[in-house]
């Protein structure tokens, strides 16, 4: 007989396991069958898979109050929206190193898109990209903002700083200021001359 992990008491989302309901023959552990009451009373029974994976969180109820029918889903903003949790929380995405496993998340009220359209859109102008302030935070409405792809660019944590009159900024912007190539900058830093 299968060893299984004792779920009785622990809580998923918004259910509570009550009880073991059945192991399949010839299965895993992950298999075990478990009877759960959901936080509005009404009971289903789930495999622990589905439960420790967060796949199985209510008993249904809560899902008719997320599908709100809003006719955007062909919308940028409603791509956008849709990249922004995949990167942040599927470990499969190919940008989720960099969001989701740093620690970047997005706010519990964007995952409904309805309120993070609310929030953010319409986008002032379809060329603007959705930005974060500070990019060791996550996606929020305090900390979100349209830019171009110019300022998005400058706005990444792995990009190159230099202090131009006592002001930090992007190797590109001191170009911009200096009249100088990015590479004529760097050529500077590295020898140690002045940038002014």
């Amino acid at each position: 007989m299968t060893k299984y992990i004792d779920l009785v008491g622990q809580k998923f989302g918004k259910l509570t396991v009550i009880k073991k309901v059945e192991h399949l023959p010839n299965s895993t552990s992950r298999s075990a069958k478990w009877l759960c009451v959901c936080d509005c009373g009404k009971q289903i029974s789930t495999i622990s898979n589905s439960l420790r994976s967060g796949r199985a969180k209510t008993c249904g109820c809560s899902a008719g109050q997320h599908q709100i029918i809003h006719g955007k889903t062909k919308t940028p903003e409603f791509v956008l929206w849709t990249a922004m949790i995949e990167r942040c929380r599927n470990p499969n995405h190919r940008a989720y190193k960099n969001y989701g496993s740093r620690g970047i998340t997005v706010c519990d009220s964007w995952h409904t898109f309805q309120n993070f359209y609310d929030d953010m859109c319409p986008r002032p102008s379809p060329n603007l990209q959705l930005d974060r302030l500070n990019n060791n935070l996550g996606y929020s409405k305090e900390n979100c903002r349209w830019v171009t792809r110019k300022e998005n660019l400058r706005n990444k944590r792995n990009n190159h700083k230099v202090t131009i009159k006592g002001v930090l900024m992007t190797v590109s912007q001191a170009a911009e200021i200096l009249n100088l190539s990015a590479s004529g900058i760097a050529y500077r830093k590295k020898h140690n001359l002045s940038l002014e």
